[in-house]
């Protein structure tokens, strides 16, 4: 069978082939090769692209076939590309000064006291407040009726304003009212004049202003 020297269309060597396929090529177009290996490589060439995210702008390699019209390196930066087409670059982050977060912060709890929603009316608040004042002998603290602390708040302002509104003096700050306790012990706080009739109640012995003993 007849055969001629045709060039391999990716490495450029001169190789023979047979005539009839040399024919057969010619009419239908198509390249020559002279190995397999050449003929993938040449039909799976490389471009080398560039990511259109401008913040990255990364080097990028695809196969001839596998580019678009728009080419990112990552599904990240298409997002932050096409977001930005959609939104709007984003806007630079404003820095706050300390007391303009404190006034943000009031603003928003003001928002949420003035928003929030309970099913206890003011008179249920201070009824119960009564309640517990004409069972235990003294104010309640916010954490024993937990259950009525936002509503409270929500209708005094503070809890202090929600004692003081059911006819009963508060004590707003520590240690600034003494309390007497059920054995006439007198009470630097609240809490100590809890504490202190619990254990009269128990007949546990107890005194105050104990001193350690030396060497302790």
């Amino acid at each position: 069978m007849a055969k001629g020297w045709v060039k391999c269309n990716y490495c450029g060597a001169d190789f023979l082939k047979d005539q009839r396929h040399i024919n057969e090529n010619l009419k239908i177009h198509n390249n020559f090769f002279c190995s397999a290996p050449c003929q993938y490589v040449y039909k799976n060439r490389l471009v080398e692209l560039y990511c259109e995210n401008p913040e990255c702008r990364k080097r990028i390699i695809r196969a001839s076939g596998a580019f678009s019209a728009h080419n990112f390196c990552s599904c990240s930066c298409a997002a932050k590309y096409n977001n930005t087409l959609r939104w709007g670059p984003p806007k630079p982050r404003q820095l706050l000064t300390i007391e303009q977060k404190r006034e943000v912060w009031r603003a928003g709890i003001q928002k949420y006291w003035k928003n929030y929603q309970s099913p206890l009316t003011a008179e249920v608040v201070k009824l119960t407040i009564k309640e517990f004042v004409a069972k235990n002998g003294r104010i309640p603290v916010k954490r024993e009726l937990n259950v009525i602390y936002h509503p409270a708040r929500k209708y005094f302002g503070s809890w202090n304003k929600a004692i003081e509104d059911a006819g009963f003096e508060s004590n707003p700050v520590l240690f600034a009212h003494h309390q007497l306790g059920k054995d006439g012990h007198i009470c630097d706080s609240l809490a100590e004049k809890i504490i202190d009739d619990y254990l009269f109640d128990h007949s546990i012995e107890h005194q105050r202003c104990v001193t350690y003993p030396e060497g302790s």
